[in-house]
C-alpha cells in the first residue's frame, strides 16, 4: 500500500458517469450458478437442466450486453466489424484451461499417491507453464511471430490437456507422473504464448484512446467471466465420472482440451489485430 502510494501517479478526481451493470451482473451470476448446481446434483436430467439454463443464462447476458448502456463489456465489442468480440472470445478460451486446476491436486494425491505438498506442485505446474512462457513470448516484435504465437497458443492449451488426460492412470510410474508435470507445463505455456499479444490486439483495435482503455481493460473481464464459468463446469465434469477417479480426470482434462482446440478459430482472427497492433507499435499491455 505505502508503494503504490508513492509510485502511483496523482490524477483529478471525479465522479463516475458510468452506471453499475447491475442487469449483465445478476444474469452472470445466474449462468455461473446454474454450472455450479448441476455439479452437486445426481447426475441425470436435472444436470442437462441446469446446464442448458446456464446456457441459456449465458446467451441472455450477452444479448443484454449488446442493447444496455450499462454494460460490463466496452460497447465497441458487440460492433459488426470489430474484432474485439473474436480478441475476446479468444481470451476466454485460454482462461477456460485454468479451470482444471482446481482438482489436479487432489487428482495427483488420489490416483498418484502424491504427498500435499508435491501434488500442489503439480496444480501449479500450468500457472507456471503460463508465467514463464508469457515473460518471453511478450518480447516477440515481428508481425509474423506475434501472428503465430498467438495461433499456436490455443493448440498447444488443447495438446497439453489432451495428452494429460490420456496419461491418467492409477498408481503411475514415476516418469508417467514427471510426465504430468510435463504435459501441464506446456498447457500452461500455451496460455502465456498467445495472453500478451490478445492483450494488445485488444488496445490496438479501436482507435479513440478513451474505448481502447477500455476494450484493454476488459480483457480482465473476459478472464474472471471464463474462469467464472469454467471452475463451475469442471465440477460438473468430474461429478460425471464418478465414481471412477481416473475417468473423472479424463472426462475435466479432455473435455477441457476440446473447448481450447475450438479456440483456434478465433485466435486466427484475434492474432491479425495482433499483428496489426505490433505493426504500429502499440504498447504491451500483458501486464509482464
Amino acid at each position: 500500500m505505502l508503494v503504490a502510494h508513492r509510485a502511483l501517479p496523482r490524477t483529478e478526481r471525479g465522479p463516475s458517469s458510468s452506471p453499475v451493470p447491475r442487469g449483465s451482473l445478476a444474469l452472470m451470476t445466474a449462468a455461473v450458478a446454474g454450472f455450479s448446481v448441476a455439479s452437486i446434483v445426481p447426475v441425470g436430467g436435472w444436470t442437462v437442466l441446469l446446464l442448458l439454463s446456464g446456457v441459456a443464462l449465458g446467451g441472455w447476458f450477452v444479448h443484454h450486453e449488446r442493447r444496455t448502456a450499462a454494460a460490463v463489456l466496452p460497447s465497441v465489442t458487440f460492433r459488426r466489424s470489430a474484432p474485439l468480440k473474436w480478441i475476446y472470445v479468444a481470451v476466454g478460451v485460454l482462461a477456460f484451461g485454468i479451470g482444471t486446476e482446481a482438482f489436479i491436486p487432489f487428482f495427483g494425491q488420489e490416483l498418484g499417491g502424491m504427498t500435499p505438498l508435491v501434488a500442489g506442485f503439480l496444480g501449479a505446474a500450468l500457472s507456471f507453464g503460463w508465467s514463464v512462457t508469457q515473460v518471453v513470448s511478450a518480447n516477440a516484435r515481428t508481425a509474423t511471430t506475434v501472428r503465430t504465437v498467438t495461433v499456436a497458443g490455443p493448440g498447444l492449451l488443447a495438446a497439453g490437456l489432451g495428452v494429460t488426460a490420456l496419461l491418467q492412470q492409477e498408481g503411475p510410474a514415476t516418469a508417467v507422473a514427471a510426465l504430468w508435470f510435463l504435459t501441464l507445463f506446456i498447457a500452461g505455456a500455451g496460455i502465456g504464448l498467445a495472453f500478451p499479444h490478445l492483450a494488445v490486439a485488444a488496445f490496438g483495435s479501436v482507435a479513440d484512446p478513451e474505448e481502447a482503455a477500455k476494450a484493454s481493460a476488459g480483457i480482465n473481464t473476459v478472464f474472471l467471466i471464463a474462469s467464472a464459468f469454467s471452475s463451475a463446469l469442471a465440477g460438473v465434469l468430474v461429478r460425471v465420472g464418478e465414481p471412477s477417479i481416473v475417468s473423472s480426470a479424463q472426462y475435466l482434462l479432455g473435455g477441457f482440451a476440446g473447448v481450447a482446440l475450438l479456440g483456434v478459430v478465433p485466435a486466427v482472427v484475434a492474432s491479425r489485430s495482433a499483428a496489426r497492433a505490433v505493426s504500429r507499435g502499440a504498447p504491451n499491455r500483458s501486464g509482464v
